[in-house]
């Protein structure tokens, strides 16, 4: 099976950048309603969706030539930690930091906190738990990481799936997928009860999705892969408007997100990979942006934050020029911000911790 995927990496791009719109987008409709841009743009948070159904594509396509047992659980769970953990601990740095400070009484006086942080926990059991990214009542202070959460519990189960034969997988995927359901309907659990929520979460569904999207397309050939990219990208908006026409422009959750997106988002993931079966390519610059896309959606709400903060300090009452010159500029930033750590930060630190991971297991060499 193949193992890399350059429009997966453009469609990591589309996601990241979708995200990031969505969270710009909430921040400009807040602080300066009377020029932001439409509400309808918040549709972007779906990009979270296709993370989690790339996310179920590409381990079961990474792990088809790794035999049962468990060095491949074991393997799999190093390299994964990897992934997550190092970077996500260094971004979140500045943000424990603050909220550190802010716990001591001289220097909350001086206010340097971002409003954002003024209602999170500081005991050091949510601290702990956060950089480890355990569920609990509270999201994490780096609030996006709420998804990482979701993807090491997608992570602790598929590794626990890679000590039994290739043949079992999909059944015990499957299996998961429908227990997952079942102990949704049966349990109702709410976000106050943080260990049913995640394991009865309908989000699974996205990441097993991707698994079998990955089994489908290895063995059968999908024709018109534009006419379905297509239709996903419309059933996307069409989902997001009904939505909003029976609720509101708050991103629906769990069960109902599953129910309004997944499919729509399986039929992204499986037109963009099938267009690469026939040989075609979107766009190189998505898959630049791509690449870094950890890098993005982990940086661009501090970005966003302090960008907000320093707007706010410079701009009594927004006016339509402000509005035209600050938050395109903002969004530029913020862009560059996240490739500039991708290739300072997170990519040497990567290549560096795979060959120390490698010495380890080969210490001879």
């Amino acid at each position: 099976m193949k193992s890399f995927f350059y429009n997966i990496q453009s469609l990591r791009g589309i996601a990241v950048l979708a995200v990031i719109v969505f969270h710009f987008t909430g921040v400009q409709i807040k602080y300066s309603p009377e020029y932001s841009l439409p509400k309808f743009l918040q549709f972007g948070a779906v990009g979270v969706d296709i993370f989690f159904l790339i996310s179920g594509f590409l381990m079961m396509t990474v792990t088809r030539s790794f035999l049962p047992g468990r060095n491949s659980m074991g393997r799999f769970f190093l390299h994964r930690c990897i992934r997550i953990y190092p970077l996500y601990w260094l971004v979140s740095a500045p943000i424990f930091g603050l909220i550190l400070i802010d716990s001591i009484p001289v220097m909350s006086a001086l206010h340097i906190n971002p409003d954002v942080l003024k209602n999170i926990p500081t005991t050091p059991h949510y601290l702990l738990k956060s950089l480890l990214l355990i569920p609990q009542e509270n999201l994490p202070p780096l609030t996006v990481s709420w998804t990482l959460i979701h993807e090491m519990y997608f992570y602790c189960i598929f590794g626990v799936i890679l000590l039994f034969p290739q043949k079992l997988h999909v059944p015990m995927l499957a299996l998961w997928s429908v227990l997952t359901l079942v102990f949704w309907q049966y349990l109702q659990p709410t976000q106050w009860q943080p260990w049913s929520y995640l394991f009865c979460n309908p989000l699974t569904l996205e990441f097993t999705s991707g698994c079998f999207i990955a089994v489908i397309l290895q063995k059968w050939k999908t024709p018109y892969p534009a006419f379905i990219l297509l239709i996903g990208v419309i059933s996307v908006l069409v989902s997001w408007y009904l939505w909003t026409a029976a609720n509101s422009y708050e991103f629906p959750v769990a069960g109902e997100r599953v129910a309004y997106f997944l499919l729509p988002c399986a039929l992204i993931l499986v037109g963009a990979v099938s267009l690469e079966y026939d040989g075609r390519f979107l766009p190189a610059a998505l898959q630049k942006i791509g690449d870094a896309s950890y890098s993005l959606y982990l940086t661009h709400i501090l970005f966003l934050s302090v960008g907000r903060k320093i707007w706010i300090a410079f701009t009594d009452t927004p006016s339509l020029f402000d509005n035209l010159l600050w938050w395109p500029a903002l969004f530029i930033v913020t862009l560059a911000g996240g490739m500039l750590c991708y290739y300072v930060i997170e990519k040497p630190m990567l290549n560096q911790l795979h060959k120390l991971t490698r010495r380890i297991r080969q210490p001879n060499l």
